[in-house]
């Protein structure tokens, strides 16, 4: 569970926060600490960065949160946060990727090939690779519930879509990797060994 805090309760923390609350603001790290880093380190991949980068994160909510306003989830608003953030990191991270005409860096941080097959430079997972390949919702979603054990409410909350294509996406995203998988294996032991 992402956190046992309802909806009114992290609005009310929030309008604490505002007010220049700072242990309202310590509450609610403690609360989505571990679902911004977990976020992080999947972007990222390197513990001390995604410390560095969730600590970033944070301290951009407090200075925006005059800007969350009741219209859009706390966990959406926040999503929004951690993206922009992940997104600035690896885009100086790898500037060389932004000027090769192979590759183009991706809203979400990504390095995508012109193929679309979008792949983590660093990475050294074939899930990982085989995961960030899917599109968007479905590679957050499926990252949300088989990595970090969000439910589907609360996937549908933080990505702002309906619990029943929260479920699709983590299904589809599931069938595609097992699928690429199994052609990977398939074709890795068909192949004679060197």
């Amino acid at each position: 569970m992402l956190t046992n805090y309802s909806d009114e309760d992290i609005y009310s923390l929030t309008k604490k926060i505002k007010k220049g609350n700072t242990d309202a603001f310590g509450e609610l790290v403690e609360t989505y600490e571990k679902f911004v880093y977990g976020t992080v380190l999947f972007e990222v991949k390197e513990k001390n960065e995604a410390k560095a980068l969730t600590e970033d994160v944070f301290v951009t909510a407090y200075k925006e949160m005059s800007s969350f306003t009741r219209d859009t989830s706390f966990g959406k608003w926040l999503y929004g946060i951690i993206q922009s953030a992940v997104h600035d990191f690896l885009k100086k991270k790898y500037p060389a990727s932004e000027n090769d005409p192979t590759f183009t860096l991706a809203e979400d941080g990504t390095v995508v090939k012109k193929k679309k097959e979008a792949i983590r430079v660093e990475s050294s997972s074939g899930v990982v690779k085989l995961i960030n390949m899917l599109d968007d919702g479905e590679r957050e979603a499926l990252i949300y519930r088989d990595v970090m054990g969000l439910t589907y409410l609360e996937i549908a909350d933080i990505t702002g879509v309906a619990v029943g294509l929260a479920k699709t996406r983590v299904t589809q995203g599931r069938e595609k990797v097992k699928t690429a998988l199994e052609k990977y294996l398939s074709a890795r032991s068909a192949s004679p060994s060197s």
